[in-house]
């Protein structure tokens, strides 16, 4: 070898440290791959080299885990495990090498044999969480039983969750991991509707599908975040950016959800609302609508039609229920309530009737609730006898996110690997995502079950589904590190 070509190949020569992977360096190592693994070079791993792969090594053979680094940086890495087989005492390596050539080029060798331990999503454990949370009756305001309860088994499995006052007795459960900057909350309500029968609202699972009181909105959710965050957390991986939220008070007042925003904002949310588990990336809005009239108590055999409050309010009703299908017919509109007071044999004193309407995404609700007030007003001109007032209790407007964003990205990467269609919704109904797009944060909902069979007398949801949303929220979870 002439003296230049020897001078020239010491140049090439590095200095090469290996040692062992630590938890920093995961990412790197995926990032690498990534590049290395290209489909025309080594087709087979490049279909199944992701996050989870590199941190599944890690967490069950960190032993045959290395890197090579110079000057800082990662230029190769060893990934090893072993299996033991069945009717043998030999325990099989398998070992997957991949290093860069000094010209720039890669050079491949390897035979992997890869099993996910991380987050590792326990079926039976997710199934008894779930039995548990609907069999323990959980109505707005009375959350006190669940919370207990929720609460013990988050410490149980060494979560470090903090009780959020709302009020005296009730609070919500929040798990924010420390020391990292959280982009991500994954939130979900454990109060319900009122049952519709005291003594049937519990578990009941015929085949695959589960029936009870909140198993559709949205027990079924909150435990498939739990075993997610759970699963994750027992693996070692406690400084991922994404914090737990469960909330009380979504049914009625959402108390719960504005009590959280007081002490914690979280870029992004995922909430498990039921969305059949396809993403809600758009909300419709919602107002919530108090009607009042009044009338004077008489003698039933003196009733009249212009001074009976609920044949006022009868006349109200036909009147917005015409408006809302002559001029708002893609909005949603539902008599909710219609009371009066209970005098016996006599005309009533009062009626009272509430209303929801939801409104697609980029509805003008301001205009709908002035038109519904003018309504109000005419009728009031046109019999000056009819009294009705009405009043907005809530006007929450929609939202609409556009598909873009780091979380949007991560979901769209896990339903591409899991061959699923990205087909983004809007959520047609009411829920605490509207509460949080007002203060800020970029709520969307994704969650088990179906909108249809919520607060329905046989609610259900599939098992099946709720498994399949633990793992996606795991893998949520784990892709929010990289």
């Amino acid at each position: 070898m002439e003296k230049d070509e020897i001078s020239n190949h010491k140049k090439k020569r590095i200095n090469l440290t290996i040692r062992e992977m630590e938890i920093d360096d995961i990412a790197k190592v995926f990032h690498l791959g990534e590049k290395l693994f290209t489909a025309r070079k080594v087709p087979n791993l490049y279909r199944t080299w992701d996050e989870y792969e590199v941190v599944s090594l890690f967490q069950s053979d960190p032993e045959f885990c290395l890197v090579a680094y110079s000057d800082d940086t990662i230029i190769g890495f060893a990934l090893g495990s072993t299996i033991s087989k069945s009717g043998t005492a030999w325990k099989y390596g398998h070992l997957l090498r991949r290093r860069k050539r000094m010209g720039g080029c890669d050079s491949p060798d390897f035979n992997v044999t890869m099993n996910r331990t991380i987050g590792q999503i326990q079926p039976k454990r997710l199934r008894r969480l779930l039995r548990r949370l609907v069999n323990i009756y959980s109505p707005s305001g009375k959350e006190e039983d669940v919370l207990y309860y929720v609460y013990g088994y988050m410490k149980k499995h060494h979560l470090p969750v903090i009780r959020q006052f709302v009020d005296d007795s009730r609070y919500n459960l929040v798990v924010v991991p420390s020391g990292i900057d959280v982009q991500l909350a994954l939130i979900g309500h454990l109060d319900t509707v009122a049952a519709y029968d005291l003594d049937h609202y519990g578990y009941r699972e015929t085949g695959d599908q589960i029936t009870g009181l909140g198993t559709a909105d949205m027990k079924s959710g909150c435990a498939a975040m739990v075993e997610a965050f759970i699963s994750v957390w027992e693996s070692g991986f406690t400084r991922m950016p994404v914090a737990l939220a469960l909330v009380v008070g979504e049914e009625e007042e959402g108390d719960g959800t504005e009590r959280l925003v007081e002490d914690f904002y979280f870029p992004w949310a995922v909430v498990a609302e039921p969305t059949d588990l396809r993403p809600c990336l758009s909300h419709y809005g919602y107002l919530e609508i108090q009607i009042c009239a009044r009338g004077r108590r008489r003698h039933a055999s003196l009733a009249d039609r212009t001074h009976n409050p609920v044949e006022n309010m009868l006349k109200v009703l036909m009147e917005v229920s015409r408006y809302m299908m002559d001029y708002r017919p893609e909005g949603v509109y539902n008599i909710r309530d219609l009371l009066s007071s209970h005098v016996g044999f006599a005309v009533p004193d009062w009626c009272e009737v509430w209303l929801d309407v939801h409104l697609p995404p980029h509805s003008p609700i301001g205009e709908v609730s002035l038109e519904l007030e003018q309504i109000v007003k005419r009728i009031q001109k046109d019999n000056p006898q009819n009294n009705a007032a009405i009043r907005f209790v809530t006007v929450h407007d929609g939202y609409e996110l556009p598909e873009k964003g780091p979380v949007v990205e991560v979901l769209q990467n896990l339903y591409k690997k899991r061959s699923l269609a990205w087909t983004p919704q809007a959520f047609s109904s009411h829920s605490d995502a509207n509460r949080l797009w007002i203060f800020g944060m970029k709520p969307i909902l994704l969650g088990p079950g179906q909108l249809h069979m919520a607060h329905a007398p046989e609610e259900s949801v599939p098992y099946s589904q709720v498994q399949w949303a633990a793992e996606f929220y795991r893998d949520l979870i784990i892709s929010m590190g990289f």
